[in-house]
C-alpha cells in the first residue's frame, strides 16, 4: 500500500485483511528420494468422497480484517500475529492490503507467507504400507528444518503411538466416526 498511482500515498487509511490456512509440509531426502508424512494426514472415512457430504477437509479461517494508516513516507507496518495461531500446526498466510482512490475503487495488492508451528519439522517414513499384527515393522524419523534444506540428526522428540480405527454408520444416513486410542 505504499504506491497510489505511482507515489507514495501518506496517512492514508488501509485495510487489512487476514486469512490463514493450513499449511502441509512436504520433503524428500535428496540422497535417497524417500518420502515421509509430516503432519496429520485424515483420509475420508468413505470410499468415494461425496460431493454432497460435508468433508473432513480442512479449510481457511475466515477472514479477519482491521484497519490501520500509513506513515508519512507511505509504508504501513502491520502486526498480524494476534490474528494467527500454530497451535495446531503451520499456517499459509494471506495478507491483504486495501485503499480506496478519489472515485472509492478499491486498490488492493497482496501476498501469502508461511508461519512455521516451530523449528523443526518431524517426518515419518514406515517400511511396510500396513503392518501386521504381532510383527516388527520399521518406522524412520526424519527433523528438517523449515527450510527444507538441513537435515537435523539427533534432534529429541516425543512420539505417540495411536491405533485409529473407523466405525461405520449404523444406517446409510449416518456418519462414519474415528476412534483414537493411545497404544504407546
Amino acid at each position: 500500500t505504499s504506491y497510489y498511482f505511482g507515489g507514495p500515498l501518506q496517512n492514508m487509511t488501509t485495510t487489512v485483511n487476514v486469512q490463514a490456512s493450513p499449511y502441509y509440509f512436504s520433503w524428500s531426502d535428496p540422497k535417497t528420494g524417500e518420502t515421509y508424512s509430516f503432519g496429520e494426514y485424515t483420509p475420508p472415512p468413505y470410499p468415494y468422497y461425496s460431493y454432497y457430504r460435508p468433508g473432513i477437509f480442512p479449510t481457511p479461517e475466515p477472514v479477519q480484517s482491521f484497519q490501520s494508516t500509513t506513515d508519512p513516507i507511505g509504508l504501513l507496518t502491520a502486526d498480524v500475529t494476534q490474528y494467527i495461531t500454530t497451535t495446531s500446526g503451520s499456517r499459509s498466510v494471506l495478507i491483504e492490503g486495501q485503499v480506496q482512490d478519489l472515485s472509492k475503487q478499491a486498490v488492493a495488492n497482496s501476498t501469502n507467507t508461511i508461519v512455521h508451528q516451530g523449528q523443526f519439522y518431524i517426518g515419518l517414513r514406515t517400511a511396510d504400507y500396513i503392518a501386521t499384527a504381532k510383527q516388527a515393522t520399521t518406522i524412520t524419523v526424519r527433523t528438517v528444518d523449515s527450510t527444507s534444506k538441513n537435515i537435523a540428526p539427533n534432534t529429541a522428540v516425543n512420539l505417540r503411538f495411536i491405533k485409529r480405527e473407523w466405525v461405520a454408520p449404523v444406517d446409510i444416513y449416518g456418519q462414519w466416526t474415528l476412534n483414537e486410542v493411545e497404544v504407546g
